[in-house]
């Protein structure tokens, strides 16, 4: 079976007796529960499950909007450098395309972003800039791609979307509150069927993602 599918979907399909049971930050319940989808189309590491509702004459390009959540990896063969494209005009939200590359150098980056962002009519992007500052201010500056979240970033106060200030930045700053505060919202809109997930990628790795007392993390494994 893994052989003409992937370990993913055998793990998803075969496997959920054993989901959640070492704390998963989703509960094991809900893990059984959601059901992957194949994308409609994939190319260059972009996988796409639901093409863009584009305007068709009633103004639904401005009802329609979609945000991009960025992380950036060192494009060495490990963690990988990612985006996940989200429907955000009504709930439940929905997974809409997602990308991922171990081997992508930063540099490289911004334009793939670019890209993806705009045939999702310009959407909205929120970078984590821990690693690599550049990529965002790249997007930003040089690619003059205008919907990067700003955030402030001051010293006394808990950063959050700005328009513009001298404490601001072009992303976010993973930080330990910062991680919880994404964990525990990403929990409730699953565990409410408020986020719709179609990615078997996305899948798998909350099958592995679990919660300690001191933040939550990825589960070491094969």
């Amino acid at each position: 079976t893994i052989r003409n599918t992937s370990e993913r979907q055998f793990s998803q399909e075969f496997e959920t007796f054993f989901l959640g049971s070492s704390n998963t930050l989703i509960s094991g319940k809900k893990l059984q529960e959601i059901t992957y989808k194949n994308p409609e189309t994939e190319h260059d590491n972009v996988k796409i499950y639901e093409a863009p509702v584009k305007e068709d004459g009633e103004n639904i390009l401005k009802d329609h909007m979609y945000f991009v959540t960025v992380d950036i990896s060192e494009g060495k063969g490990l963690d990988c450098s990612a985006f996940v494209i989200t429907d955000i005009s009504q709930t439940p939200y929905k997974q809409v395309a997602t990308y991922r590359n171990n081997q992508l150098h930063p540099m490289l980056f911004p334009d793939i972003i670019k890209m993806a962002a705009e045939f999702y009519n310009n959407a909205y992007v929120l970078i984590e800039i821990n690693n690599n500052p550049t990529v965002a201010d790249t997007l930003y500056q040089d690619l003059e791609y205008e919907n990067v979240l700003k955030v402030f970033a001051g010293n006394k106060k808990a950063q959050q979307i700005s328009e513009s200030g001298k404490a601001t930045q072009n992303g976010v700053n993973m930080s330990p509150l910062v991680k919880r505060v994404g964990c525990t919202t990403l929990k409730t809109l699953i565990e409410t069927d408020k986020l719709r997930l179609n990615s078997d990628d996305t899948i798998y790795e909350l099958t592995r993602f679990i919660a300690t007392n001191r933040s939550e993390e990825r589960r070491v494994g094969k």
